[in-house]
């Protein structure tokens, strides 16, 4: 999926650019987060290996440990973040998120690309490259 320019200070981005969104499915752990500012969301499927929680939701400003799983005490908190991390992920199963822009680059960083095995051949002829 397309993402976002890190370079921008969060607080600068949309709204809808402010979060993160991430997946697991490795070894029988099944598991997508959100991250704001102020909270992180995490859904893991039942029974997984590591015996994490099903849900769990941090208030993370003031429990930078995620010690305390808030997701009893916050039920609106957690039902939205759980509606934007499954619409995140049918975006990015979908491949609609975002627009892929072109990006122009030097021969010398085309050319250090190509050294890196992330171009081939003749792909150095200074025309623009997936951004």
């Amino acid at each position: 999926m397309q993402g976002i320019d890190l370079t921008t200070l969060p607080a600068t981005r949309a709204p809808a650019d402010q979060l993160v969104f991430s997946e697991e499915n490795h070894e029988g752990n099944v598991l997508r987060a959100v991250r704001t500012k102020t909270w992180k969301w995490i859904e893991a499927n039942e029974g997984n290996p590591r015996g994490l929680a099903a849900r769990e939701l941090f208030r993370v400003e003031s429990d930078r440990g995620e010690t305390h799983n808030v997701v009893d005490q916050e039920p609106g908190t957690a039902l939205e973040l759980s509606r934007q991390a499954g619409a995140l992920e049918a975006a990015a199963k979908s491949g609609k998120i975002g627009e892929a822009r072109k990006a122009v680059i030097s021969a010398e960083e085309c050319e250090q690309l190509k050294q890196l095995g992330y171009v081939s051949g003749d792909d150095c002829s200074g025309t623009p490259a997936p951004h």
